[in-house]
């Protein structure tokens, strides 16, 4: 469907006042996930196997490398949700990782540097045949993984079994409990998204006044008797209007019944709550309905379902597999008693996070008796451990040590392992111009500070020691970056280094912001530049290194071609072009292609044009227009399905304003910033912005940005504009904090 057919001119006259979205085929407030969901350029879908085959080879040869040095008795083992594993002598050996034999009670496992308690299996002296197992709970509240980190090392001080806190049942068994279950899938990404995580389960659009419904089915344990469940329902809206009246109108239906009705405004979250007669719900499968109804005097609607939960009483039965549910009172003696246990049953009491063994005793009905002390707010676990599960992976760990103290470094390049080679030959043409370099492996900054998993405050840490103790100027992230770090769309996209995210307008929420990371002291002021080489494969950062290194060799120096998109009403780009022209100085020499010189019929003329420019060699290209990020505008003067136009062109510097014009993080389609700077020839280092943006912010950014190219590097011109517009009496976060650079910070723009 297109956009087009979501605009409403209500939500369109009210974002064209003054300042003005830049892209205007991205001004409806009318479901603005559809802005990139439905481009007028769809890009090249992203060859994610490939990626995924060559950094399966990578880290076979790492694993290769490290078992040939030496033997290792220290193990990390992932885990991506909660519960019961078992890993075996042979598993790690498999892993290479050698621990034994060794007396069985030196087996440990810890968690960010606390114990873990472990079941050993197995004789005095663990080796072959021996097993341990344990509890592992999985990252919760984090964007970028589930993956948790369990470091295995063989030393008796660390060692920790579970303690037995059961006590004789004297009471009569509680049978059923007060729980509550969650359904969150996450299906769709919405940078718009108001709450802390952009995914929901459904995007439900009503085009026209027929009511639009979006079912998603759940299971329950069965209930327990007479109760009073209890649905509370997450939505949230995806469009705003200008007029007063409520945007959204829905209804919640729960297997055919309606339960609840609501009418909210904007791009907000809404909460629905009702209660349920027990007869609504089965045991077992069940539908959740939310429809989106046309009473709302609009044409369109757009409403998220992201979440719902189910408070209500449930059986305690094992058959529907592992369950925990919280204490509501203290007890001496607390006693339960669980159906369907079949002589495979384990509880555990998590009580402040630390974890026991719940003793109890089996009955002849195939039940499970147990009693503890219990204090209100205890965690009961029970599980099946002869069902354990399986880890992510095993893999040799080295020891932990910070990375990043060490000789002073102007420049700090944090890479991921797999590229640490491939980005030498730029390390050591900026070492051989006088600017001091590091590299530090990214993975290496995760065992230190973040307990193995990917967390941009492990890197935030080393920017700022570096900045403070090391004289850092420049950071350089190396690696690519998407939003679906849990593989929600099932793409198998990679992340090698996490961007943050951050809002720039009030429509976008989540816009990825490497800039963030310079912000040292927090306080909203950026002090280190930052930029990334968003490669994929070691081949692609080769030819981003090799533009890097090229760009200063090239016979362009003073040659800057400028590119506009067609006016619209109230703005013409190129006349804000031509003063942009101006800001950079007189002396350039400046060849321009305007497409409001240029009928609509000729727009494949412009384009020849635009690549003839850049194929005479230029030091500087700007682009001024609508954007997205597949494309500059939607005459797609410039396009990712169309790079091969300019594959072959000297590097030039590329200062665009637009938006979307370095989006970096869509696992679904190329972008064109990673077009034009992984495919050779063309661009070798760029300025854009990483979501929407005003058109007062870009003439700014323009005006306080350009002149400075002739003195400054291109990423400490970029931090002094930056740090100018922050002083001024407008906020213009799209720009302060949304653009970005990407390529080589250092590059000195080759002026006249």
């Amino acid at each position: 469907m297109r956009l087009a057919t979501f605009i409403s001119p209500l939500a369109l006259a009210g974002l064209l006042s003054t300042p003005t979205l830049l892209n205007a085929a991205a001004v409806s407030q009318a479901d603005p996930e559809l802005v990139r969901a439905d481009l007028p350029v769809p890009g090249k879908s992203i060859d994610w196997q490939a990626v995924r085959r060559e950094q399966a080879q990578f880290r076979n040869a790492q694993r290769m490398n490290v078992m040939a040095k030496a033997a290792n008795a220290t193990a990390d083992i992932a885990i991506a949700q909660d519960g019961w594993y078992r890993v075996s002598f042979d598993d790690l050996l498999a892993a290479g990782v050698a621990i034994g034999p060794v007396p069985a009670d030196q087996v440990a496992l810890t968690r960010a540097g606390a114990k873990v308690p472990l079941v050993v299996n197995g004789p005095a002296t663990f080796g072959k045949g021996s097993s341990f197992e344990f509890y592992g709970e999985a990252v919760r509240d984090s964007l970028y993984t589930e993956t948790a980190h369990y470091r295995l090392v063989i030393d008796r001080r660390q060692a920790l079994r579970f303690s037995d806190v059961g006590v004789g049942a004297t009471a009569t068994p509680v049978e059923s409990v007060a729980v509550t279950a969650e359904f969150a899938p996450e299906r769709e990404y919405s940078f718009s998204a108001p709450g802390a995580d952009p995914w929901a389960a459904k995007r439900i659009v009503r085009n026209d006044a027929n009511d639009v419904a979006a079912t998603e089915s759940f299971d329950i344990a069965p209930a327990a008797g007479k109760s009073t469940p209890r649905l509370t329902v997450s939505l949230w809206g995806g469009l705003d209007y200008a007029a007063m009246a409520p945007d959204h109108s829905a209804r919640i239906l729960v297997n055919g019944y309606e339960v609840a009705r609501t009418r909210f405004d904007g791009l907000f979250e809404q909460a629905v709550s009702a209660e349920l007669q027990d007869w609504q719900l089965r045991a077992g499968s069940n539908e959740l309905s939310v429809e989106v109804l046309g009473d709302t005097g609009y044409s369109t609607d757009v409403v998220y379902l992201d979440a719902f939960t189910l408070n209500y009483q449930r059986r305690l039965d094992l058959t529907d597999g592992a369950f925990q549910f919280e204490v509501a009172n203290a007890d001496n003696r607390a006693t339960f008693r669980v159906a369907n246990a079949a002589n495979d049953v384990l509880v555990l009491r998590n009580r402040g996070g630390a974890l026991a063994r719940v003793g109890g005793v089996g009955d002849a009905d195939n039940s499970y008796r147990f009693a503890f002390s219990a204090r209100r707010g205890d965690r009961v676990i029970v599980l099946r451990p002869g069902q354990p599960q399986a880890v992510v992976a095993i893999a040799p760990a080295g020891a932990v040590i910070d990375p990043t103290p060490g000789a002073a470094a102007q420049l700090l390049v944090i890479a991921h392992p797999s590229f640490i080679d491939a980005i030498q030959p730029l390390v050591e043409a900026r070492r051989a111009a006088g600017i001091s370099t590091r590299v530090i492996d990214v993975e290496a900054l995760y065992a230190f500070h973040s307990n193995g998993q990917p967390d941009p405050v492990a890197i935030q840490a080393s920017i700022e020691y570096a900045h403070n103790r090391l004289g850092t100027r420049y950071v350089l992230f190396v690696g690519d970056d998407n939003f679906d770090y849990k593989d929600r769309l099932g793409l198998g996209a990679v992340s090698f280094v996490p961007t943050q995210y951050a809002q720039t307008t009030p429509i976008v929420r989540f816009a990825p912001v490497d800039s963030l990371y310079g912000d040292v002291g927090l306080d909203g002021d950026q002090d280190v530049v930052i930029s990334r080489m968003p490669a994929r494969t070691v081949a692609e950062l080769q030819v981003m290194v090799a533009k890097a290194i090229d760009y200063a060799t090239q016979a362009n120096r003073g040659h800057a071609v400028f590119a506009t998109d067609r006016a619209q009403p109230g703005l013409s780009f190129l006349a804000a072009s031509q003063q942009m022209q101006s800001d950079l100085g007189a002396s350039w020499s400046v060849q321009r292609v305007d497409l409001d010189t240029y009928a609509t019929t000729m727009v494949a003329s412009a384009r020849s044009d635009l690549a003839a420019a850049l194929a005479s060699g230029q030091s500087l290209t700007s682009y001024y227009g609508h954007g997205f990020p597949g494309a500059w505008g939607s005459d797609r003067l410039l396009a990712a399905s169309d790079i091969s136009a300019i594959a072959d062109v000297p590097p030039t510097a590329l200062v665009q304003f637009a938006c979307w014009s370095t989006y970096f993080v869509d696992p679904r389609s190329e972008s064109l910033a990673h077009a034009l700077l992984a495919n050779p020839g063309g661009v070798a280092v760029m300025i854009g912005q990483s979501a929407l943006g005003y058109t007062q912010s870009n003439t700014e950014l323009a005006r306080t940005l350009l002149p400075r190219l002739a003195t400054l590097s291109i990423g400490e011109a970029l931090l002094a504009a930056k740090a100018e517009l922050a002083t001024s009496a407008t906020t213009l976060p799209d720009v302060t904090v949304g653009a970005l650079m990407l390529g080589d910070p250092t590059l000195q723009v080759r002026a006249p």
